[in-house]
């Protein structure tokens, strides 16, 4: 009986693997890779800039006091003195750097006293990211939180008023 029970469980076997030499490759092949393959798929964790300061004019980023306005872009990169055509009105030229880089939310710092309006197209223009526009120190808190979480994140701070 004991010889009865194996013949099934070889049986079962042969259902399962391919018999021919060359799918028998193939499925050792397939296993082998299949591990670093799931691996590859999973892009590193990118490390976001981390903002650990923020007074009236200039924000501490990753240890360095910037002192004007700019943009940090999903990937991690920093657009430095950035500049809007209407001053203290954002429109969507602005952030087309931010826009292009396909992030999920953009966080918009509004400046100290939230004193940079919002063109009233901006947020119709921008069909599937999340825009959250608060003033710059709740941004920052917004940001902070964001970026903790899953799904790329842009952000854009005015730094004055």
């Amino acid at each position: 009986s004991h010889h009865h029970a194996f013949y099934i469980k070889t049986k079962q076997m042969q259902r399962t693997i391919p018999q021919t030499p060359s799918c028998w490759l193939k499925f050792i092949f397939a296993s082998c890779l299949k591990p670093f393959d799931v691996q590859g798929m999973i892009p590193p964790m990118k490390t976001m800039p981390q903002i650990t300061h923020y007074q009236f004019g200039r924000i501490e980023i990753d240890g360095r006091w910037i002192h004007a306005d700019l943009i940090i872009l999903p990937d991690g990169r920093l657009k430095e003195n950035w500049r809007r055509d209407q001053g203290h009105l954002l429109e969507y030229s602005d952030i087309l750097p931010l826009i292009n880089a396909g992030p999920d939310i953009i966080i918009v710092g509004t400046g100290a006293y939230g004193r940079m309006d919002m063109d009233s197209r901006l947020i119709s223009q921008l069909s599937d990211i999340k825009l959250v526009a608060l003033a710059s120190l709740q941004a920052v808190t917004e940001y902070r939180n964001a970026i903790k979480r899953p799904g790329s994140v842009g952000a854009c701070f005015h730094l004055t008023c």
